[in-house]
Protein backbone atom coordinates (compact mmCIF):
# COMPACT_ATOMS: atom_id res chain seq x y z
CA UNK A 1 0.00 0.00 0.00
CA UNK A 2 1.37 3.39 -0.91
CA UNK A 3 2.28 6.05 1.63
CA UNK A 4 0.57 8.80 -0.27
CA UNK A 5 3.84 10.46 -1.01
CA UNK A 6 4.89 10.46 2.70
CA UNK A 7 8.34 9.37 3.63
CA UNK A 8 8.67 7.69 7.04
CA UNK A 9 12.39 8.11 7.04
CA UNK A 10 12.52 11.70 6.07
CA UNK A 11 15.33 12.63 8.46
CA UNK A 12 17.35 9.48 7.71
CA UNK A 13 17.14 8.02 11.17
CA UNK A 14 16.48 4.52 9.93
CA UNK A 15 13.20 4.45 11.85
CA UNK A 16 10.53 3.24 9.58
CA UNK A 17 7.68 4.02 12.09
CA UNK A 18 5.08 6.30 10.65
CA UNK A 19 4.74 9.87 11.95
CA UNK A 20 2.16 12.35 10.96
CA UNK A 21 3.15 15.02 8.57
CA UNK A 22 4.52 18.07 10.35
CA UNK A 23 5.44 16.10 13.47
CA UNK A 24 8.50 17.47 15.26
CA UNK A 25 10.03 15.29 17.86
CA UNK A 26 11.64 18.25 19.63
CA UNK A 27 8.43 20.15 20.29
CA UNK A 28 7.03 20.28 23.90
CA UNK A 29 4.55 17.62 24.76
CA UNK A 30 0.99 18.62 25.22
CA UNK A 31 -0.33 19.08 28.75
CA UNK A 32 -2.59 16.41 30.13
CA UNK A 33 -6.32 17.11 30.39
CA UNK A 34 -7.50 18.95 33.59
CA UNK A 35 -10.85 20.19 35.01
CA UNK A 36 -11.67 23.80 34.25
CA UNK A 37 -10.94 26.16 37.20
CA UNK A 38 -13.24 28.95 36.19
CA UNK A 39 -16.84 29.09 37.30
CA UNK A 40 -18.41 28.18 34.03
CA UNK A 41 -21.88 28.18 35.59
CA UNK A 42 -21.69 31.77 37.05
CA UNK A 43 -22.73 30.59 40.60
CA UNK A 44 -21.98 32.98 43.52
CA UNK A 45 -21.73 31.64 47.10
CA UNK A 46 -23.47 33.67 49.83
CA UNK A 47 -21.20 35.90 51.97
CA UNK A 48 -22.86 35.00 55.32
CA UNK A 49 -24.63 31.91 56.46
CA UNK A 50 -28.37 32.11 56.27
CA UNK A 51 -30.13 33.01 59.53
CA UNK A 52 -33.67 33.72 60.60
CA UNK A 53 -34.54 37.40 61.56
CA UNK A 54 -34.57 38.07 65.42
CA UNK A 55 -37.10 40.29 67.11
CA UNK A 56 -36.77 41.51 70.77
CA UNK A 57 -39.28 39.78 73.04
CA UNK A 58 -42.39 41.79 73.81
CA UNK A 59 -41.83 41.47 77.59
CA UNK A 60 -38.35 43.06 77.33
CA UNK A 61 -39.75 45.91 75.23
CA UNK A 62 -42.44 46.62 77.85
CA UNK A 63 -39.85 46.52 80.65
CA UNK A 64 -37.62 49.04 78.84
CA UNK A 65 -40.59 51.29 78.18
CA UNK A 66 -41.57 51.18 81.86
CA UNK A 67 -38.03 52.16 82.88
CA UNK A 68 -38.10 55.14 80.53
CA UNK A 69 -41.45 56.30 81.91
CA UNK A 70 -40.27 55.90 85.51
CA UNK A 71 -37.07 57.81 84.75
CA UNK A 72 -39.10 60.70 83.35
CA UNK A 73 -41.64 60.69 86.20
CA UNK A 74 -39.01 60.65 88.94
CA UNK A 75 -37.02 63.30 87.09
CA UNK A 76 -40.04 65.62 87.05
CA UNK A 77 -40.78 64.89 90.73
CA UNK A 78 -37.15 65.60 91.61
CA UNK A 79 -37.35 68.94 89.81
CA UNK A 80 -40.66 69.95 91.39
CA UNK A 81 -39.79 68.80 94.91
CA UNK A 82 -36.15 69.87 94.92
CA UNK A 83 -36.71 72.31 97.80
CA UNK A 84 -37.98 69.66 100.22
CA UNK A 85 -36.60 66.31 99.10
CA UNK A 86 -33.82 65.33 96.71
CA UNK A 87 -34.47 61.58 96.74
CA UNK A 88 -36.76 61.74 93.69
CA UNK A 89 -34.06 63.36 91.61
CA UNK A 90 -31.53 60.73 92.66
CA UNK A 91 -33.90 57.86 91.75
CA UNK A 92 -34.69 59.49 88.41
CA UNK A 93 -30.98 59.92 87.70
CA UNK A 94 -30.27 56.23 88.42
CA UNK A 95 -33.16 55.04 86.22
CA UNK A 96 -32.08 57.32 83.36
CA UNK A 97 -28.54 55.97 83.51
CA UNK A 98 -29.86 52.38 83.49
CA UNK A 99 -31.91 53.15 80.37
CA UNK A 100 -28.89 54.67 78.61
CA UNK A 101 -26.73 51.67 79.48
CA UNK A 102 -29.36 49.42 77.88
CA UNK A 103 -29.27 51.54 74.75
CA UNK A 104 -32.66 53.19 75.25
CA UNK A 105 -31.81 56.74 74.20
CA UNK A 106 -35.38 57.86 73.73
CA UNK A 107 -36.77 61.33 74.35
CA UNK A 108 -38.26 60.27 77.69
CA UNK A 109 -34.90 58.96 78.90
CA UNK A 110 -33.05 62.16 77.94
CA UNK A 111 -35.77 64.36 79.45
CA UNK A 112 -35.76 62.32 82.67
CA UNK A 113 -31.97 62.57 82.85
CA UNK A 114 -31.98 66.35 82.43
CA UNK A 115 -34.78 66.89 84.97
CA UNK A 116 -33.06 64.60 87.48
CA UNK A 117 -29.71 66.37 87.20
CA UNK A 118 -31.31 69.81 87.61
CA UNK A 119 -33.41 68.56 90.54
CA UNK A 120 -30.40 67.09 92.36
CA UNK A 121 -28.35 70.27 91.87
CA UNK A 122 -31.19 72.45 93.14
CA UNK A 123 -31.67 70.15 96.14
CA UNK A 124 -27.99 70.56 97.04
CA UNK A 125 -28.25 74.35 96.71
CA UNK A 126 -31.37 74.49 98.90
CA UNK A 127 -29.75 72.20 101.49
CA UNK A 128 -26.69 74.47 101.74
CA UNK A 129 -28.90 77.57 101.94
CA UNK A 130 -31.10 76.23 104.73
CA UNK A 131 -28.12 74.83 106.63
CA UNK A 132 -26.34 78.19 106.48
CA UNK A 133 -29.39 80.13 107.64
CA UNK A 134 -30.06 77.65 110.42
CA UNK A 135 -26.51 77.99 111.69
CA UNK A 136 -26.70 81.78 111.43
CA UNK A 137 -29.89 81.93 113.46
CA UNK A 138 -28.30 79.97 116.32
CA UNK A 139 -25.52 82.56 116.52
CA UNK A 140 -27.97 85.32 117.41
CA UNK A 141 -29.48 85.96 120.84
CA UNK A 142 -32.87 87.61 121.32
CA UNK A 143 -34.09 89.74 124.24
CA UNK A 144 -37.87 89.34 123.86
CA UNK A 145 -40.42 89.69 121.08
CA UNK A 146 -40.47 93.49 121.26
CA UNK A 147 -36.73 93.87 121.49
CA UNK A 148 -34.24 93.58 118.62
CA UNK A 149 -31.70 90.81 118.27
CA UNK A 150 -28.24 91.64 119.52
CA UNK A 151 -24.88 90.44 118.25
CA UNK A 152 -23.49 87.21 119.60
CA UNK A 153 -20.85 87.77 122.24
CA UNK A 154 -18.06 85.29 121.91
CA UNK A 155 -16.63 85.12 125.42
CA UNK A 156 -17.88 83.33 128.48
CA UNK A 157 -17.90 86.60 130.42
CA UNK A 158 -20.34 88.08 127.93
CA UNK A 159 -22.55 85.01 128.09
CA UNK A 160 -22.67 85.30 131.87
CA UNK A 161 -23.61 88.95 131.59
CA UNK A 162 -26.43 88.21 129.18
CA UNK A 163 -27.96 85.81 131.69
CA UNK A 164 -28.49 88.65 134.15
CA UNK A 165 -29.52 91.31 131.62
CA UNK A 166 -33.26 91.80 131.81
CA UNK A 167 -36.07 93.95 130.47
CA UNK A 168 -39.83 94.20 130.58
CA UNK A 169 -40.15 91.18 128.30
CA UNK A 170 -37.72 89.13 130.38
CA UNK A 171 -39.73 89.93 133.49
CA UNK A 172 -42.91 88.76 131.80
CA UNK A 173 -41.18 85.55 130.72
CA UNK A 174 -40.03 84.91 134.29
CA UNK A 175 -43.60 85.38 135.44
CA UNK A 176 -45.02 83.05 132.82
CA UNK A 177 -42.34 80.43 133.40
CA UNK A 178 -43.18 80.15 137.10
CA UNK A 179 -45.91 77.60 137.65
CA UNK A 180 -48.43 77.45 140.47
CA UNK A 181 -46.56 74.46 141.91
CA UNK A 182 -43.46 76.63 142.41
CA UNK A 183 -45.39 79.27 144.33
CA UNK A 184 -46.05 78.84 148.00
CA UNK A 185 -49.57 80.24 148.32
CA UNK A 186 -49.20 80.60 152.08
CA UNK A 187 -46.30 83.06 151.61
CA UNK A 188 -47.90 84.97 148.74
CA UNK A 189 -49.27 88.12 150.35
CA UNK A 190 -49.34 90.11 147.15
CA UNK A 191 -51.93 90.76 144.46
CA UNK A 192 -51.12 90.84 140.78
CA UNK A 193 -53.63 91.31 137.95
CA UNK A 194 -51.20 92.38 135.24
CA UNK A 195 -51.80 96.09 135.76
CA UNK A 196 -49.50 99.01 136.56
CA UNK A 197 -48.90 100.74 139.84
CA UNK A 198 -49.49 104.48 139.99
CA UNK A 199 -46.40 106.59 140.40
CA UNK A 200 -46.39 108.67 143.55
CA UNK A 201 -43.28 110.67 142.62
CA UNK A 202 -40.40 110.78 140.15
CA UNK A 203 -38.34 108.30 142.14
CA UNK A 204 -39.79 105.45 140.04
CA UNK A 205 -37.64 106.52 137.08
CA UNK A 206 -34.57 107.46 139.09
CA UNK A 207 -31.54 105.49 140.19
CA UNK A 208 -28.83 106.55 142.58
CA UNK A 209 -25.45 105.34 141.36
CA UNK A 210 -22.29 105.95 143.36
CA UNK A 211 -24.06 108.66 145.32
CA UNK A 212 -25.39 110.55 142.28
CA UNK A 213 -29.00 110.43 141.08
CA UNK A 214 -29.91 109.93 137.40
CA UNK A 215 -33.33 110.07 135.77
CA UNK A 216 -33.88 107.46 133.08
CA UNK A 217 -34.01 107.43 130.15
CA UNK A 218 -31.00 109.69 129.67
CA UNK A 219 -28.03 110.00 127.34
CA UNK A 220 -25.00 107.89 128.10
CA UNK A 221 -22.92 111.07 127.99
CA UNK A 222 -24.68 112.19 131.21
CA UNK A 223 -23.56 109.16 133.17
CA UNK A 224 -20.30 107.92 131.69
CA UNK A 225 -18.05 110.38 133.55
CA UNK A 226 -19.37 109.17 136.92
CA UNK A 227 -18.72 105.50 136.24
CA UNK A 228 -15.82 103.39 135.00
CA UNK A 229 -16.71 101.06 132.13
CA UNK A 230 -14.90 97.78 131.62
CA UNK A 231 -12.31 98.15 128.84
CA UNK A 232 -13.40 94.95 127.14
CA UNK A 233 -16.95 96.28 126.71
CA UNK A 234 -15.76 99.63 125.41
CA UNK A 235 -13.58 97.84 122.87
CA UNK A 236 -16.42 95.47 121.94
CA UNK A 237 -18.70 98.39 121.06
CA UNK A 238 -15.99 100.64 119.65
CA UNK A 239 -17.71 100.65 116.25
CA UNK A 240 -20.97 101.87 117.78
CA UNK A 241 -24.48 100.43 117.98
CA UNK A 242 -26.67 99.46 115.04
CA UNK A 243 -30.07 101.05 114.53
CA UNK A 244 -32.72 99.88 117.02
CA UNK A 245 -30.14 97.74 118.81
CA UNK A 246 -28.87 97.29 122.37
CA UNK A 247 -25.49 97.32 124.11
CA UNK A 248 -24.59 96.12 127.59
CA UNK A 249 -21.73 97.72 129.51
CA UNK A 250 -20.29 96.35 132.74
CA UNK A 251 -18.85 98.73 135.29
CA UNK A 252 -15.43 97.94 136.68
CA UNK A 253 -15.89 95.84 139.80
CA UNK A 254 -13.95 96.51 142.96
CA UNK A 255 -12.89 94.05 145.60
CA UNK A 256 -16.52 93.48 146.56
CA UNK A 257 -18.79 90.76 145.14
CA UNK A 258 -21.29 93.16 143.56
CA UNK A 259 -21.41 94.24 139.93
CA UNK A 260 -23.38 96.76 137.87
CA UNK A 261 -24.46 96.55 134.24
CA UNK A 262 -25.82 99.47 132.21
CA UNK A 263 -28.07 98.84 129.22
CA UNK A 264 -27.86 101.23 126.24
CA UNK A 265 -30.31 101.53 123.36
CA UNK A 266 -30.04 103.14 119.94
CA UNK A 267 -33.49 104.56 119.27
CA UNK A 268 -32.56 106.01 115.88
CA UNK A 269 -32.98 104.60 112.38
CA UNK A 270 -29.25 104.57 111.67
CA UNK A 271 -26.08 103.33 113.30
CA UNK A 272 -24.50 105.53 115.94
CA UNK A 273 -20.72 105.40 116.21
CA UNK A 274 -20.46 107.37 119.43
CA UNK A 275 -21.91 105.67 122.49
CA UNK A 276 -22.52 109.08 124.06
CA UNK A 277 -25.60 109.40 121.83
CA UNK A 278 -27.12 106.11 123.06
CA UNK A 279 -29.98 106.05 125.57
CA UNK A 280 -29.48 104.57 129.05
CA UNK A 281 -32.60 102.44 129.56
CA UNK A 282 -31.51 99.85 132.12
CA UNK A 283 -29.42 99.57 135.27
CA UNK A 284 -28.84 96.26 137.01
CA UNK A 285 -26.94 95.44 140.17
CA UNK A 286 -26.16 91.88 141.24
CA UNK A 287 -24.29 90.28 144.10
CA UNK A 288 -22.41 86.99 143.75
CA UNK A 289 -22.54 86.49 147.50
CA UNK A 290 -26.37 86.37 147.83
CA UNK A 291 -26.73 89.88 149.18
CA UNK A 292 -23.81 89.91 151.59
CA UNK A 293 -21.90 92.46 149.52
CA UNK A 294 -22.25 96.24 149.66
CA UNK A 295 -24.54 98.10 147.29
CA UNK A 296 -23.49 100.96 144.98
CA UNK A 297 -26.99 101.61 143.56
CA UNK A 298 -30.32 102.58 145.14
CA UNK A 299 -33.65 102.06 143.31
CA UNK A 300 -37.13 103.42 143.98
CA UNK A 301 -35.85 105.61 146.76
CA UNK A 302 -34.81 102.72 149.00
CA UNK A 303 -34.57 99.34 147.26
CA UNK A 304 -30.99 98.05 147.24
CA UNK A 305 -28.74 94.99 147.49
CA UNK A 306 -28.55 93.53 151.00
CA UNK A 307 -32.05 94.51 152.15
CA UNK A 308 -33.54 91.92 154.47
CA UNK A 309 -36.80 90.13 153.74
CA UNK A 310 -38.60 92.13 156.43
CA UNK A 311 -37.38 95.37 154.89
CA UNK A 312 -38.55 94.21 151.46
CA UNK A 313 -42.04 93.37 152.71
CA UNK A 314 -42.37 96.74 154.38
CA UNK A 315 -41.09 98.48 151.24
CA UNK A 316 -43.64 96.70 149.03
CA UNK A 317 -46.63 97.77 151.14
CA UNK A 318 -46.95 100.93 149.07
CA UNK A 319 -47.67 98.98 145.84
CA UNK A 320 -50.95 97.29 144.95
CA UNK A 321 -49.64 95.27 141.99
CA UNK A 322 -46.73 93.02 143.01
CA UNK A 323 -45.86 89.84 141.20
CA UNK A 324 -44.40 87.15 143.42
CA UNK A 325 -43.14 83.60 142.89
CA UNK A 326 -41.15 81.40 145.22
CA UNK A 327 -38.69 78.60 144.49
CA UNK A 328 -36.43 76.47 146.63
CA UNK A 329 -33.52 78.89 146.23
CA UNK A 330 -35.03 82.36 146.10
CA UNK A 331 -38.12 84.52 145.95
CA UNK A 332 -38.83 86.61 142.87
CA UNK A 333 -40.64 89.95 142.91
CA UNK A 334 -41.65 92.27 140.07
CA UNK A 335 -43.25 95.72 140.05
CA UNK A 336 -44.58 97.57 137.00
CA UNK A 337 -45.04 101.33 137.31
CA UNK A 338 -46.42 103.74 134.73
CA UNK A 339 -45.50 107.34 135.53
CA UNK A 340 -46.94 108.72 132.28
CA UNK A 341 -48.82 107.70 129.16
CA UNK A 342 -45.69 107.15 127.09
CA UNK A 343 -43.34 105.77 129.75
CA UNK A 344 -43.45 102.70 131.97
CA UNK A 345 -40.77 101.05 134.09
CA UNK A 346 -40.19 97.61 135.55
CA UNK A 347 -38.38 96.54 138.69
CA UNK A 348 -37.56 92.91 139.33
CA UNK A 349 -35.42 91.50 142.12
CA UNK A 350 -34.52 88.29 143.92
CA UNK A 351 -34.34 87.57 147.65
CA UNK A 352 -32.05 84.67 148.51
CA UNK A 353 -33.51 82.06 150.85
CA UNK A 354 -30.04 81.27 152.15
CA UNK A 355 -29.41 84.77 153.47
CA UNK A 356 -32.95 86.29 153.34
CA UNK A 357 -31.42 89.30 151.58
CA UNK A 358 -31.86 90.97 148.18
CA UNK A 359 -29.24 89.49 145.83
CA UNK A 360 -30.03 91.21 142.50
CA UNK A 361 -32.12 94.13 141.20
CA UNK A 362 -32.96 95.05 137.63
CA UNK A 363 -34.48 98.40 136.65
CA UNK A 364 -35.63 99.09 133.07
CA UNK A 365 -37.43 102.06 131.53
CA UNK A 366 -39.43 101.84 128.30
CA UNK A 367 -40.66 104.75 126.27
CA UNK A 368 -43.31 104.53 123.53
Amino acid sequence: MGNNGLDNDTFGTGNSEWKPEGYNMYSAPQEPYSMPTENTYNYTAPNEPYSMPYNEPVATQKESKALEICALVFGILGLVGCACCGIFGIVGLILSIVCLVKGKKSGMTIAGLICSIIGVLLSIIFAIYFAYNGELSTELTGFGDDNPIVDDQTTEDKDDDNKIHSSKDNSDKDKDATTEDDTDSSDNKYSYTGGYNEATDTSCVQVELYGKTYTLPCKFSEIKDAVEIDEYDMDYYKDGIEADDYAWLDLVEGDDSTGVTIGLYNDTDSKIKNLDDAIVMSVEEYDYDDGEGSSVAVFLGGLKIGMTRDEVEKFLEQYKEVYYSGTDDSDYYAIDIKPSEDVYCTYSFFVSKDTDKVSSIDFSVFQY
